[in-house]
Protein backbone atom coordinates (compact mmCIF):
# COMPACT_ATOMS: atom_id res chain seq x y z
CA UNK A 1 0.00 0.00 0.00
CA UNK A 2 2.94 2.55 0.95
CA UNK A 3 4.23 1.56 -2.74
CA UNK A 4 0.89 2.83 -4.42
CA UNK A 5 0.81 5.92 -2.10
CA UNK A 6 4.01 7.14 -2.80
CA UNK A 7 3.57 6.60 -6.53
CA UNK A 8 0.10 8.12 -6.99
CA UNK A 9 0.09 11.10 -4.72
CA UNK A 10 3.58 13.19 -5.33
CA UNK A 11 2.82 16.94 -4.71
CA UNK A 12 3.59 17.75 -8.65
CA UNK A 13 0.71 15.31 -9.69
CA UNK A 14 -3.07 16.64 -10.81
CA UNK A 15 -6.16 14.31 -10.64
CA UNK A 16 -5.83 13.72 -14.10
CA UNK A 17 -2.11 12.56 -13.85
CA UNK A 18 -3.85 9.83 -11.42
CA UNK A 19 -5.72 8.74 -13.69
CA UNK A 20 -2.56 8.30 -16.22
CA UNK A 21 -1.08 6.49 -14.52
CA UNK A 22 -4.13 3.96 -13.27
CA UNK A 23 -3.99 3.85 -16.82
CA UNK A 24 -0.76 3.09 -17.39
CA UNK A 25 -1.03 0.14 -14.70
CA UNK A 26 -4.05 -1.17 -16.22
CA UNK A 27 -2.05 -1.55 -19.31
CA UNK A 28 0.39 -2.87 -17.57
CA UNK A 29 -1.65 -5.33 -15.94
CA UNK A 30 -3.09 -6.52 -19.10
CA UNK A 31 0.21 -7.60 -20.85
CA UNK A 32 0.36 -11.17 -19.72
CA UNK A 33 -3.72 -11.32 -20.87
CA UNK A 34 -5.45 -11.09 -24.39
CA UNK A 35 -4.55 -8.21 -26.12
CA UNK A 36 -7.40 -6.97 -26.51
CA UNK A 37 -6.88 -5.66 -22.89
CA UNK A 38 -4.67 -3.82 -23.59
CA UNK A 39 -5.44 -2.07 -26.52
CA UNK A 40 -8.44 -0.76 -24.43
CA UNK A 41 -5.63 0.35 -22.16
CA UNK A 42 -3.49 2.20 -24.88
CA UNK A 43 -6.49 4.31 -26.28
CA UNK A 44 -8.06 4.88 -23.14
CA UNK A 45 -4.59 6.16 -22.58
CA UNK A 46 -4.52 8.53 -25.54
CA UNK A 47 -7.84 9.64 -24.99
CA UNK A 48 -6.58 11.28 -21.96
CA UNK A 49 -3.51 12.68 -23.42
CA UNK A 50 -5.42 14.28 -26.02
CA UNK A 51 -7.97 15.56 -23.50
CA UNK A 52 -4.71 17.03 -21.63
CA UNK A 53 -3.38 18.60 -24.67
CA UNK A 54 -2.60 22.00 -23.60
CA UNK A 55 -0.13 20.50 -20.45
CA UNK A 56 2.11 18.24 -22.83
CA UNK A 57 5.48 18.19 -22.74
CA UNK A 58 7.24 17.95 -26.14
CA UNK A 59 10.86 19.20 -25.06
CA UNK A 60 11.64 15.89 -23.48
CA UNK A 61 11.76 13.90 -26.76
CA UNK A 62 15.23 13.17 -27.90
CA UNK A 63 17.50 11.03 -29.93
CA UNK A 64 16.98 8.03 -27.30
CA UNK A 65 13.25 8.32 -27.79
CA UNK A 66 14.50 7.22 -31.62
CA UNK A 67 16.37 4.73 -30.16
CA UNK A 68 14.01 3.10 -27.85
CA UNK A 69 11.34 2.72 -30.92
CA UNK A 70 14.36 0.98 -33.21
CA UNK A 71 12.86 -2.22 -33.67
CA UNK A 72 9.71 -0.69 -35.00
CA UNK A 73 11.50 1.27 -37.53
CA UNK A 74 13.69 -1.99 -38.29
CA UNK A 75 9.97 -3.00 -39.28
CA UNK A 76 9.72 -0.46 -41.67
CA UNK A 77 12.34 -0.54 -43.51
CA UNK A 78 12.68 -3.93 -43.74
CA UNK A 79 8.56 -3.91 -45.00
CA UNK A 80 10.08 -2.72 -48.45
CA UNK A 81 11.96 -6.30 -48.80
CA UNK A 82 9.17 -8.62 -47.50
CA UNK A 83 7.71 -10.93 -50.21
CA UNK A 84 4.38 -10.95 -48.41
CA UNK A 85 3.07 -7.74 -48.11
CA UNK A 86 0.24 -8.70 -46.14
CA UNK A 87 1.85 -10.25 -43.24
CA UNK A 88 4.47 -7.62 -42.98
CA UNK A 89 1.70 -4.97 -42.72
CA UNK A 90 0.23 -7.16 -39.79
CA UNK A 91 3.23 -7.73 -37.66
CA UNK A 92 4.09 -3.71 -38.14
CA UNK A 93 0.70 -3.35 -36.69
CA UNK A 94 0.95 -5.04 -33.77
CA UNK A 95 4.10 -3.47 -33.15
CA UNK A 96 2.69 0.35 -33.63
CA UNK A 97 2.80 0.38 -29.60
CA UNK A 98 6.87 0.19 -29.59
CA UNK A 99 6.25 3.88 -31.60
CA UNK A 100 3.36 5.15 -29.95
CA UNK A 101 4.29 4.31 -26.30
CA UNK A 102 7.28 6.53 -26.08
CA UNK A 103 5.97 9.32 -27.58
CA UNK A 104 2.71 9.31 -25.42
CA UNK A 105 4.14 8.37 -22.23
CA UNK A 106 6.94 10.73 -21.92
CA UNK A 107 4.91 13.98 -22.30
CA UNK A 108 2.08 13.66 -20.62
CA UNK A 109 3.02 11.92 -17.47
CA UNK A 110 6.18 12.27 -15.43
CA UNK A 111 7.38 9.15 -14.67
CA UNK A 112 9.85 8.79 -11.33
CA UNK A 113 11.28 5.81 -9.95
CA UNK A 114 8.50 5.38 -7.18
CA UNK A 115 6.31 4.77 -10.52
CA UNK A 116 8.46 2.62 -12.41
CA UNK A 117 8.66 0.31 -8.77
CA UNK A 118 4.90 0.36 -8.93
CA UNK A 119 4.25 -0.61 -12.67
CA UNK A 120 6.81 -3.44 -11.98
CA UNK A 121 5.19 -4.48 -9.07
CA UNK A 122 1.72 -4.46 -10.57
CA UNK A 123 3.32 -6.72 -13.70
CA UNK A 124 4.49 -8.88 -11.08
CA UNK A 125 1.02 -9.59 -9.48
CA UNK A 126 -0.37 -9.76 -13.10
CA UNK A 127 2.23 -12.59 -13.71
CA UNK A 128 1.68 -14.42 -10.47
CA UNK A 129 -2.14 -14.70 -10.97
CA UNK A 130 -2.01 -15.66 -14.70
CA UNK A 131 0.77 -18.67 -13.36
CA UNK A 132 -1.88 -19.68 -10.71
CA UNK A 133 -4.48 -19.76 -13.03
CA UNK A 134 -2.33 -21.93 -15.84
CA UNK A 135 -1.20 -23.61 -12.69
CA UNK A 136 -4.82 -24.56 -11.27
CA UNK A 137 -6.18 -24.89 -14.88
CA UNK A 138 -3.66 -27.99 -15.57
CA UNK A 139 -4.61 -29.60 -11.98
CA UNK A 140 -7.42 -29.35 -12.96
CA UNK A 141 -7.57 -31.03 -16.84
CA UNK A 142 -5.46 -33.76 -15.14
CA UNK A 143 -8.10 -34.56 -12.21
CA UNK A 144 -10.94 -34.54 -15.23
CA UNK A 145 -9.16 -36.81 -17.14
CA UNK A 146 -7.35 -38.77 -14.43
CA UNK A 147 -9.60 -38.83 -11.68
CA UNK A 148 -6.28 -37.49 -9.26
CA UNK A 149 -2.98 -35.66 -9.46
CA UNK A 150 -0.71 -37.32 -10.95
CA UNK A 151 2.39 -36.19 -10.88
CA UNK A 152 4.52 -38.14 -13.76
CA UNK A 153 1.97 -36.84 -15.78
CA UNK A 154 2.19 -33.33 -14.88
CA UNK A 155 5.96 -33.36 -15.25
CA UNK A 156 5.96 -35.75 -18.76
CA UNK A 157 5.94 -32.54 -20.98
CA UNK A 158 2.34 -32.46 -21.82
CA UNK A 159 2.26 -28.87 -19.84
CA UNK A 160 5.00 -27.33 -20.81
CA UNK A 161 5.81 -24.67 -22.91
CA UNK A 162 2.74 -23.46 -25.38
CA UNK A 163 1.15 -26.32 -23.86
CA UNK A 164 1.06 -24.30 -20.40
CA UNK A 165 -0.10 -20.97 -21.86
CA UNK A 166 -3.00 -22.08 -24.34
CA UNK A 167 -5.12 -21.62 -21.84
CA UNK A 168 -4.76 -17.74 -21.97
CA UNK A 169 -3.47 -17.13 -25.46
CA UNK A 170 0.02 -15.77 -25.08
CA UNK A 171 2.95 -17.03 -26.37
CA UNK A 172 4.89 -18.94 -24.00
CA UNK A 173 8.55 -16.65 -24.85
CA UNK A 174 6.58 -13.91 -24.16
CA UNK A 175 4.98 -15.01 -20.76
CA UNK A 176 8.44 -16.25 -19.22
CA UNK A 177 9.68 -12.80 -20.59
CA UNK A 178 7.49 -10.73 -18.20
CA UNK A 179 8.06 -13.25 -15.99
CA UNK A 180 12.25 -12.93 -16.03
CA UNK A 181 11.49 -9.07 -15.72
CA UNK A 182 9.05 -9.46 -12.74
CA UNK A 183 11.69 -11.93 -10.25
CA UNK A 184 14.60 -9.17 -11.26
CA UNK A 185 12.32 -6.68 -9.79
CA UNK A 186 10.77 -8.52 -7.05
CA UNK A 187 14.23 -10.08 -5.93
CA UNK A 188 15.56 -6.19 -5.99
CA UNK A 189 12.74 -5.22 -3.61
CA UNK A 190 13.06 -8.01 -1.05
CA UNK A 191 16.45 -7.38 -0.45
CA UNK A 192 16.39 -3.21 -0.43
CA UNK A 193 12.92 -3.14 1.34
CA UNK A 194 12.98 -3.68 5.62
CA UNK A 195 9.44 -4.65 5.92
CA UNK A 196 9.34 -8.24 6.93
CA UNK A 197 5.58 -9.18 5.87
CA UNK A 198 5.67 -7.58 2.32
CA UNK A 199 9.13 -9.47 1.77
CA UNK A 200 7.19 -12.76 2.58
CA UNK A 201 4.86 -11.89 0.08
CA UNK A 202 7.52 -11.18 -2.45
CA UNK A 203 9.02 -14.51 -1.73
CA UNK A 204 5.64 -16.35 -2.09
CA UNK A 205 5.39 -14.47 -5.76
CA UNK A 206 9.26 -15.71 -6.48
CA UNK A 207 8.77 -19.04 -5.45
CA UNK A 208 5.52 -19.03 -8.16
CA UNK A 209 7.01 -17.46 -10.56
CA UNK A 210 10.26 -19.71 -10.84
CA UNK A 211 7.53 -23.07 -10.79
CA UNK A 212 6.27 -21.20 -13.79
CA UNK A 213 9.28 -20.57 -15.46
CA UNK A 214 10.04 -24.59 -14.86
CA UNK A 215 7.24 -25.14 -16.73
CA UNK A 216 7.11 -22.44 -19.68
CA UNK A 217 10.30 -23.88 -20.47
CA UNK A 218 11.86 -21.17 -22.71
CA UNK A 219 15.54 -21.93 -23.23
CA UNK A 220 16.10 -18.12 -24.14
CA UNK A 221 14.24 -16.20 -21.13
CA UNK A 222 15.42 -18.93 -19.02
CA UNK A 223 19.22 -18.53 -19.94
CA UNK A 224 18.79 -14.71 -20.51
CA UNK A 225 17.85 -14.60 -16.62
CA UNK A 226 21.05 -17.20 -15.23
CA UNK A 227 23.29 -14.82 -17.92
CA UNK A 228 21.95 -11.46 -16.11
CA UNK A 229 22.34 -12.93 -12.53
CA UNK A 230 25.69 -14.30 -13.10
CA UNK A 231 26.82 -11.20 -15.00
CA UNK A 232 25.59 -8.77 -12.43
CA UNK A 233 27.17 -11.29 -9.78
CA UNK A 234 30.49 -10.99 -11.19
CA UNK A 235 30.52 -7.30 -12.33
CA UNK A 236 29.31 -6.19 -8.28
CA UNK A 237 32.14 -8.52 -7.03
CA UNK A 238 34.76 -6.87 -8.97
CA UNK A 239 33.52 -3.58 -8.48
CA UNK A 240 32.68 -2.25 -12.29
CA UNK A 241 29.45 -1.31 -12.55
CA UNK A 242 27.67 1.14 -10.14
CA UNK A 243 23.89 0.78 -10.95
CA UNK A 244 21.64 1.06 -8.12
CA UNK A 245 19.15 -1.61 -9.68
CA UNK A 246 21.99 -4.45 -9.36
CA UNK A 247 22.09 -3.67 -5.72
CA UNK A 248 20.77 -6.62 -4.90
CA UNK A 249 23.23 -8.62 -6.47
CA UNK A 250 26.82 -6.66 -5.59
Amino acid sequence: LQLYKSAFYPEAYSGLQRIKLLVLHALVFSFPFDIFYSNIAVITFILLVLLDYKNLNFKVLHLKTLLIQGVFWLSIFGYAYSSNYDAAGYLIERQLLIFILPLVIPISISIKPQQVTSLLFTLSGSCVIAVVYLFSNMLLNVYENYGTINFDILFSGAFFNHYFTTPIGIHASYLSMYCVISICSLTYELITVSCWKSNVIRLKMLLLLGLGIFFLASRNSTISLLCILLFVTRAGSIGRINWPLLAPFM
